[in-house]
Order: structure tokens, then sequence, then C-alpha cells
């Protein structure tokens, strides 16, 4: 599989296929149009989940009080 991902990688279509149908990652029998039907947006830290439901129920203080501790944690992102 080694050799084959390396003739993927180098643009042999034929290995390419070949490696991810023994990864299991292709088939062509599946359908072309994949429709997601469920999607979560939210974060989880430590089992806590951050949503957008839950910061609509926060206030102003609550809101710059996260605000801080993110800047904090990721001082070279730009504002949110």
């Amino acid at each position: 599989l080694a050799k084959v991902f390396k003739y993927a990688v180098n643009g042999d279509m034929r290995a390419a296929k070949f490696y991810l149908s023994a990864m299991g990652m292709y088939n062509e029998s599946a359908p072309k149009n994949t429709l997601i039907q469920n999607q979560n947006n939210y974060i989880q830290i430590n089992g806590t989940l951050l949503s957008q439901e839950n910061l609509k129920q926060l206030n102003a203080e609550q809101l710059n009080r996260i605000e801080a501790v993110l800047k904090t944690i990721l001082p070279n992102q730009k504002s949110f």
C-alpha cells in the first residue's frame, strides 16, 4: 500500500482510486451528492458546551469575561 500511495501522490489516478478503495474511503456505488442532515455548531471544552444559544443567554459582562479569557489564550487572534 505504501508503494501504491507513492504512485497516487505522484498523480497516478488508478493508484489513487485503488488506495482510497483499499482504505475504505472510495466507493463508486456511493451516492455522489451527499447531504448533511445534522450539523452541530458548538464548542466543547472539558464537557462544557458553548453554543450560540448559550451565548444569547449571557449578559454583556459575562460575554466580556469570556472574550478576555480567549484573548489571553489566543493572543495573536483578531477581535471576535
